[in-house]
């Protein structure tokens, strides 16, 4: 599924990424976007055929979604999650205007050619709602000030004009296979100003593209996260150097050459990488510390650090025996997993859409999860602060916890 915000021209490439709008090297080699990607795009597929033809996605469980060279089939896992979507857009859209998977010019508004693929819109008593299905499992995304959804949603207004006026503009994030619905609400006044800003950093990229000004390199982890040249990025690699006070080429007493794309380079980066990872573990022990002893400390996003309740453990029986009896009564060919009995999760997975209230009703009462460990975020983030009872043992440091797919 197309999402790039702006189309291609002869002298450049462009591609759009979670929440930001990025223009991509034209040097880089093409690529399909990878399997996830790819995935994703099957996912829109099934939810698009599931609304225009108003069935629930379980219909086409076993037929494949052919995505370029990738095919991917129908699961009920694939399903279930879609469908989650599917009946958040059917929800809102239930006295209203609804568009799917329209292509939206946004040209107008950005000065250039340019335009993208909405997800699902509705005009309906008012109000607009510009709804983003994310059926990744990797970074949770949020809807406040969203480029990419305030962009469809300039979009949307064009096409949806005719239904208005509106006086509130609905941005939603749908990330089934991570249980986050995020809503959050604007204007158009406040869409109008987006769209000026937007329109001038348009052009300062369209003029540094075209050479007519120097580039501006600022690297950051939102903007370098999707970088396909994150590893040879000069800008990144001086960031690095500056931040931590220290040249590389003093690790091994080497000289090193930043913009290098030479193997020997490549493999004195790679030896940095203990020290880096130290240093970044040590910074964020000290400043955690220093926010739990109630220390204003000021982010870049100019609001105090604070601490949030992290991601929720895995689900756990909390009377296998009951669960056993009942998923073999049920699914006896999938129950076990040798030598256990398989999680809650895959229960769920393999109970599918059909047998979704025998998980809910019978089966969901018997787990337990727990709370998400204390995460230390910048002050703008979304969640609400609160304050943890445990020490700095029981604070999530972003090392992988588990099962990938809770």
């Amino acid at each position: 599924m197309a999402h790039s915000l702006f189309a291609p021209s002869a002298a450049h490439r462009w591609m759009a990424c979670p929440g930001s709008m990025t223009f991509v090297d034209p040097t880089l080699p093409e690529t399909d976007g990878g399997p996830w990607a790819a995935e994703g795009t099957a996912a829109h597929t099934l939810a698009s055929r599931a609304l225009e033809m108003k069935r629930d996605c379980s219909f086409w469980i076993g037929e494949e979604i052919q995505v370029g060279e990738r095919v991917f089939k129908v699961d009920d896992d694939m399903a279930m999650h879609t469908q989650v979507y599917v009946d958040y857009v059917r929800d809102r859209a239930a006295k209203g205007h609804m568009l799917i998977e329209q292509w939206v010019d946004l040209t107008q508004h950005y000065g250039t050619e340019a335009g993208g693929t909405l997800d699902a819109g509705v005009a309906a008593s008012g109000e607009l709602d510009v709804i983003d299905l994310k059926f990744g499992r990797g970074v949770q995304v949020y809807a406040e000030h969203n480029a990419q959804l305030m962009s469809y949603a300039l979009g949307a207004l064009d096409l949806l004009d005719m239904f208005g006026p509106f006086t509130k503009i609905n941005l939603t994030i749908v990330q089934p296979r991570l249980d986050h619905i995020d809503v959050w609400s604007t204007t158009v006044e406040e869409l109008s100003a987006f769209a000026t800003a937007a329109r001038t950093a348009v052009q300062n990229a369209c003029d540094m593209l075209a050479g007519e000004c120097a580039p501006v390199m600022i690297p950051g982890e939102s903007q370098c996260r999707w970088c396909p040249g994150k590893s040879d990025c000069p800008a990144l690699t001086d960031k690095i150097q500056r931040d931590m006070e220290v040249e590389f080429a003093t690790i091994n007493t080497v000289e090193f050459i930043p913009a290098s794309k030479t193997n020997a380079d490549l493999a004195l980066k790679y030896s940095a990488i203990p020290l880096i990872q130290s240093w970044c573990k040590a910074v964020a022990d000290e400043l955690r510390t220093r926010v739990l002893d109630h220390q204003q400390i000021i982010g870049e996003d100019g609001k105090p650090f604070k601490i949030v309740q992290g991601k929720p453990g895995n689900m756990a029986w909390t009377d296998k025996d009951a669960a056993s009896q009942l998923l073999t009564a049920q699914i006896a060919e999938k129950a076990y997993e040798p030598p256990c009995l398989i999680t809650p999760s895959a229960a769920k997975k393999a109970l599918g859409k059909k047998r979704i209230n025998v998980w809910t009703d019978v089966l969901a009462p018997l787990t337990i999860r727990a709370d998400g460990k204390a995460t230390l975020v910048p002050g703008s983030d979304p969640r609400d602060a609160f304050t943890p009872a445990a020490g700095a043992a029981e604070f999530d440091t972003g090392e992988d916890n588990g099962d990938a797919n809770e």
